[in-house]
């Protein structure tokens, strides 16, 4: 016996980052997270969550799409938990200096702190890198280090 439960929840996020520059100023970043969430019971206790949220951000003129995919399995007789997560981040339009921060700004405010494998698409050049890159607090910033 198998129960698919989907759930959608649809949230419109309002934040306030400040920005690091020459002059401090605040930015209003507008974010619209989309919460699919497909719930799988199996009768031998295995919970299979699979997430999927798509955050789009406006960050110094600089539009954002994010989707990320966070896959949890939870054995309930072991107590085991797998978190995969997964994240693409698209820019549709800017430089590569402005995306930048603006993935430093998405790090630290919709994040946790948990390994990321980001694709970076540029609109002209396709797939031009890939990065692995910690978010959050944990590690003191969202900064993209080069994959291996």
């Amino acid at each position: 016996v198998v129960e698919v439960v989907v759930v959608v929840v649809v949230v419109v996020e309002v934040m306030v980052v400040v920005v690091e520059e020459v002059v401090v100023e605040v930015v209003e970043v507008v974010a619209v997270v989309v919460e699919v969430v497909v719930l799988v019971w199996v009768v031998v206790e295995v919970v299979v969550v699979v997430v999927v949220v798509v955050e789009v951000a406006v960050v110094e003129e600089v539009v954002v799409v994010v989707v990320v995919v966070v896959v949890v399995v939870v054995v309930v007789g072991q107590g085991c938990l797998l978190h995969v997560r997964i994240s693409r981040l698209v820019p549709v339009q800017g430089r590569k200096k402005r995306l930048s921060r603006a993935w430093t700004l998405l790090c630290r405010c919709f994040m946790p702190p948990a390994q990321l494998f980001v694709h970076f698409v540029q609109p002209d050049q396709g797939l031009h890198r890939q990065r692995t890159a910690l978010g959050g607090g944990g590690g003191g910033g969202g900064e993209a280090a080069p994959a291996e």
